[in-house]
Parts: structure tokens; sequence; C-alpha cells
């Protein structure tokens, strides 16, 4: 999560919640262990999140517990997988590791599962949100979610009052008429003010997310695990003129000169930029830019809301960047390790991690009971509880596989249908080599 600033370290109080487990090395269900063996011995952790934000959990927690030493390595979010690859190849990888839920696919056989005997699946799904089932497999947990970033909508009111609109877009198909109002262009057509950032993808932070969310609003999944824990194509082998590609054209119109709502091209600077510049009325971005874009721009009069729906569809969904705490199958401390995940995941430190990263809870009872520390927190929570994702099978392959949708589209060289039928040829190929 690159988007995370620095974090204030703060000190919470211990409150222990003790896993339970039928597995070698785990502590046994209703056996109330001795204190000194809940927590105990080396364990090493690896993410992308600063050092600080950890060291205000773990440090009380080695005060607690003299025999425990827990260590965690901070590392760079554009190298951490192909390191943590490496790392575990050749045995010199952490006890535990951070899991975006879109690396799932990738990193599963690295993994040492929780069978449901231990940790049930009802559990699982009853204590947290429904984005969290892509960390279920046939075989039991893959990891256990602690973050959540969900993708909203930020909107400058001063804008939108200045065109006498009054409450953002609630419909997708609502910006058709809402952009022209609020796009502003030279006598020669240049865009000098932009509605919207939707149609190309270098100048959108996140293109392939907003791409994905609008087909997955179809209430069809990009990809299903069958009962063998094997991944299979779900939304691109279904009709290419259904959902994905209905979300490619609304997606490309707005970057095409001949609509009426064209709104964005590839001329202007990146979308997050232009928002904080007051040159773009909306912009779709994670609820962790909420601190970047106050602290680049603090008199700026923005607010936040859901994502734009599909109108009269059955469900409302967002999405979510996810991550989650697995347990590497090279741990030297596995009980420990466990241990240490069942306690940082629990209500407390979910609700106590929510507050210090103004991010949601993952945790369904922590969602229902809402502390809400700051105006925009609601927003967040109702979409965390919206939101579900796709087990992506690896990341830096699918990117490409979006853009060239989105360009040839774009470009006109393609039908929608037909730069589909292509990306579902590659993406079944990605799918078939896990």
């Amino acid at each position: 999560m690159k988007n995370f600033q620095t974090i204030l370290l703060i000190v919470f109080g211990i409150f222990i919640a003790i896993g339970m487990a039928v597995f070698s090395g785990f502590v046994s269900v209703g056996k109330s262990p001795d204190p000194t063996e809940v927590l105990a011995g080396k364990v090493t952790i690896w993410g992308t999140l600063p050092a600080d934000f950890f060291k205000s959990y773990f440090d009380p927690l080695q005060q607690q517990y003299d025999g425990l030493s827990l260590i965690y390595r901070s590392k760079n979010p554009d190298t951490y997988h192909d390191e943590l690859v490496q790392a575990l190849a050749a045995g010199t990888g952490p006890d535990i590791f951070l899991l975006d839920h879109d690396r799932v696919v990738e990193h599963k056989n690295k993994v040492l599962t929780i069978p449901y005997e231990s940790y049930s699946q009802d559990t699982f799904k009853n204590q947290f949100v429904d984005q969290s089932g892509l960390y279920l497999s046939p075989e039991g947990i893959v990891a256990v979610p602690f973050l959540g970033d969900p993708l909203v909508l930020y909107y400058n009111r001063d804008l939108l009052n200045s065109s006498f609109i009054l409450e953002p877009p609630k419909y997708w198909d609502e910006l058709l008429t809402m952009a022209p109002q609020l796009t502003q262009k030279t006598d020669t057509g240049q865009i000098t003010r932009s509605a919207i950032a939707l149609g190309t993808i270098n100048n959108i932070e996140y293109s392939k997310d907003i791409l994905g969310v609008l087909s997955m609003q179809g209430e069809v999944p990009f990809v299903v695990q069958e009962s063998d824990g094997t991944f299979s194509d779900a939304l691109f082998s279904s009709n290419p003129n259904g959902s994905i590609g209905s979300a490619l054209r609304f997606y490309t119109s707005f970057a095409d000169p001949n609509q009426e709502h064209y709104s964005w091209n590839v001329g202007i600077r990146d979308s997050r930029s232009a928002f904080i510049a007051e040159d773009l009325v909306m912009y779709i971005g994670y609820a962790s830019e909420m601190r970047l874009i106050r602290q680049q721009n603090p008199n700026l009069n923005f607010d936040v809301t859901l994502l734009p729906q599909t109108r009269d569809a059955r469900l409302q969904l967002s999405t979510s960047r996810m991550t989650a705490f697995a347990i590497s199958k090279q741990s030297q401390n596995v009980a420990t390790s466990y241990n240490l995940i069942m306690l940082l995941t629990n209500p407390f430190y979910n609700a106590e991690m929510s507050r210090s990263l103004l991010l949601p809870p993952v945790r369904r009872e922590v969602l229902s009971s809402p502390d809400l520390v700051d105006p925009y927190m609601q927003t967040f929570y109702n979409s965390m509880i919206i939101a579900r994702g796709w087990w992506d099978p690896k990341p830096e392959v699918t990117k490409p596989i979006f853009d060239d949708m989105i360009m040839d589209t774009l470009s006109g060289l393609k039908r929608a249908d037909e730069t589909v039928r292509e990306a579902q040829s590659r993406f079944e190929r990605l799918l078939n080599n896990q």
C-alpha cells in the first residue's frame, strides 16, 4: 500500500486472544495454556507497511512476554513479491508475510493453510467482510485479513456547486448527463477542467481497478475457484458483449471526442494531481489517499462518497485492496505465528488499526459499531461492507491485458467484443499455467 504515510506511534493495551487449532504445534481447542507459552520465541514478519506502524504493536507485546522476539522487515512495494519468492526459494523467508488479495493465486502454494477443523469456514465468514472470502480455499484459510482499503469517489464540492449540481452521481449513467455540465473546454476543444477521469490508462491511477469493478457490478465473477483449488475464467468466458464488454465501452467513451460526455484524454496530467489542483471534479481513488489529498491541498473543499453503481442492479458492489497475515510453510515457530495472527486480527486490534490508519475495519462486529474518528469514515465503512474482489493470476501480467483492451477499443482498431475475446485467450493461458 504505497499511499500510507508515516504513522504516529500509539501504545495500545494488551488483549490476548488464543487461537483455536488442532494441527501440530498449535494450542488445542478449549485448553487454557500457560501464558508464557502463548507468545514465545522468534517470529519474523515481512510486509510493505512502515516499520513504525507495527512497532507500536510489537513493542508492548515484547515487554509483556520476555521470551518473545518480533522482527518486522518493511519492504519496497515494487520489489516485495519478487524478493519474497526468492527468499522462500532459498529457505530464508519470514515466518509470516503480508498477503494482498490479488496475490493469493500467486503465493497460495507458499502458505501454511489453516484447516477448517481449527478455524471453521462459517466462523471466518461471520467474522470478516465478504471480500475476505478470497482467502478461503478448499483446504482451509490461506490468510487472515486485517486491513481493507476501499475504492471510493472523491468529489470537489465547490466545482459541483458552481454547476448547480447538489449531489455526486449515485449511478454510472448519471455521468453521461453530468459530465457535459462539469467539463470545460476552450474554443478549440482543449479540456481545461474535467468532470471525471475515465477512458485512458497511463494518466488514470487505477484504470484496471475501475474497469474491473464496472465489470463485476454485472454480478459475474472474474475468476472462480474449483473444488480442487485451481482457478478458472468466469467473466471473460461469458458473452463478450455482456458485463465486461459493456463496461469497456462505457469506460472508453469518456475519452472519445465524438461523445457529448467527452471529458478526458491522454494529454491531461495524472488524475490524482488534477483533482488536487482542482482541474478535475471527481476522482476515483482509494480511501488511503485521503491523507495525501488533504496534505497536498489543505484548502481543497472535497468530500467522498460510494463508488457509483449500475442502475437496476440487484446488489450494490464496490472493491477494495485487502491485506492479510499468512503463515509461511517455512515458519520455524508455527504456534506463535498463529497466535500472533489471531491476536492482531481480533476485534480490539482491528478497531485500533482502523483508527490509526483512518481505514475501515474488516471485521463485521467492528463495522457494526462504528467509532467514526473522521467525517469520511462512514463512507469508508459502507464501501468496505459492499466490497468484492477477484483472484488475480498475476497482477503484472493482467494489467497489460486490461490496458490493451482499453487502448484497442479507444483507438477504434478493434471492437469491444473483439478485444475482449483476445483478452480471454490471454487470461485463460495465464490461469492454465498456475
